[in-house]
């Protein structure tokens, strides 16, 4: 498919659309962590890991969506480049992640610095009581949960890990908002 000359691709308008949907998305992220710190919920039940799995990757999907389809309902284009997708959503994705990781950092070490101890107390009596749980484990198991719960650890870990998580989101989903669909959607 040939693109008209005429149509210039703006970096600067994808990830201002990409920044935008991030934002709100960062936004919802970090308003779940509120919701989850301020009814202490047990954030090692199963049932909370499938619910913080699916508002965390649903959320990122949705935003990173609603990032590259608003370029592309901006240009009004029947089909926009795979590149075009994949930098609007990265920008989006990366954004969100970011902002997540800076609220759980100050959460931990401003708010509530007793925070990730008491997270790590939760662990230790969920680990101590799972009888299915080898003894031999149990220790090694709480020691990685101590490394792993250090919020500049963390934080650090969300700069790094958020990069490669981004680039993987924004290449799958690049495929599926490239067309536009027969009917206009509102962003």
């Amino acid at each position: 498919m040939e693109i008209d000359e005429q149509v210039k691709f703006s970096l600067k308008r994808m990830l201002i659309h990409g920044g935008k949907q991030g934002v709100i998305g960062g936004l919802i992220l970090s308003a779940f962590t509120v919701l989850i710190y301020t009814f202490n919920v047990n954030t090692f039940s199963v049932v909370m890991g499938l619910i913080t799995f699916l508002i965390t990757w649903g959320t990122m999907i949705i935003f990173g969506y609603r990032s590259a389809a608003a370029y592309r309902s901006e240009t009004d284009l029947p089909r926009i480049p795979y590149w075009v997708g994949l930098v609007s959503i990265f920008g989006a994705v990366l954004t969100m992640i970011y902002i997540s990781a800076i609220f759980s950092l100050i959460l931990h070490t401003v708010i509530d610095p007793g925070y990730a101890a008491e997270l790590i107390r939760e662990y230790q009596e969920m680990i101590y009581n799972n009888s299915r749980i080898p003894d031999t484990m149990k220790q090694e198991l709480i020691m990685q949960a101590e490394l792993s719960f250090e919020p500049v650890k963390q934080f650090t870990s969300s700069l790094t890990g958020g990069i490669l998580i981004s680039l993987l989101i924004a290449a799958i989903m690049a495929f599926f908002v490239r067309k536009n669909p027969k009917y206009k959607e509102i962003i």
